[in-house]
């Protein structure tokens, strides 16, 4: 628990140090979503049901995949991408050789705040979808409990990535790949 306290101080003295780098983050994940959003009133202007699809039911889909990108992005984008530049740097022996858990502290080094507060937004969105689609509020924490697979499944794949960075030499481009394959 005290790992915890102090990861969560030092991201948020980061957070406050280069306040205005992430305020801007938070103002273009932002804007990403409404673009999302409004591509979907684009998409349903003409027609009530698309392939099957209704616009809330977009909207149900974006933000349940923004809310679990975000998710991931919270608790491991800054260290896969720390131990991604340790794995090049040759700075692994230092990380794995603690006596805690290094591994997991190795990818959890740090707190992503802005992803946060996208969080936050994400699941409001997703709340609010989920309730004009009729679903209960069990079927609601049911949803933002599934939240957690697919940002288990972009953990994996990076981890996968950082992998073959260990063991192949060349493969830097790796080290971001899934999150452009996962948002395009």
């Amino acid at each position: 628990m005290r790992k915890i306290k102090a990861i969560w101080r030092q991201s948020l003295a980061e957070f406050m140090i280069y306040r205005g780098t992430s305020i801007i983050t938070f103002l273009l994940a932002t804007v990403f979503l409404l673009i999302e959003l409004l591509a979907g009133q684009v998409y349903f202007s003409q027609r009530e049901n698309l392939a099957g699809w209704t616009a809330n039911r977009y909207y149900v889909m974006i933000s349940f995949m923004n809310s679990a990108t975000y998710l991931y992005n919270l608790f491991f984008i800054l260290g896969h991408e720390g131990l991604g530049e340790d794995i090049l740097e040759g700075n692994l022996d230092y990380l794995l050789v603690r006596p805690s858990s290094s591994y997991w502290l190795a990818v959890g080094r740090s707190l992503d705040i802005p992803s946060f507060f996208n969080l936050l937004l994400s699941l409001g969105l997703l709340a609010y979808y989920l309730t004009r689609e009729g679903a209960s509020f069990g079927q609601i924490m049911l949803i933002n409990c599934m939240i957690v697979l697919p940002a288990a499944l972009i953990f994996i794949l990076n981890q996968l990535c950082l992998t073959l960075l260990f063991w192949f030499e060349g493969l830097t481009a790796l080290g971001g790949i899934v999150e452009d394959f996962w948002l395009a």
